[in-house]
């Protein structure tokens, strides 16, 4: 099933680095993929 891609609206200002990880799925980074689905953002 396809679903169409949405939007997300975060107010960034005075944000100096925005990092996007991705982790290793648990045998090694080879052919790892990262897809945003539900992304969990962490203000630190």
């Amino acid at each position: 099933m396809v679903t169409a891609a949405r939007g997300v609206d975060v107010p960034l200002t005075g944000v100096d680095e925005l990092t996007l990880k991705v982790l290793d799925g648990g045998d090694g980074s080879a052919y790892d993929h990262a897809d945003r689905v539900a992304p969990e953002l962490t203000c630190a």
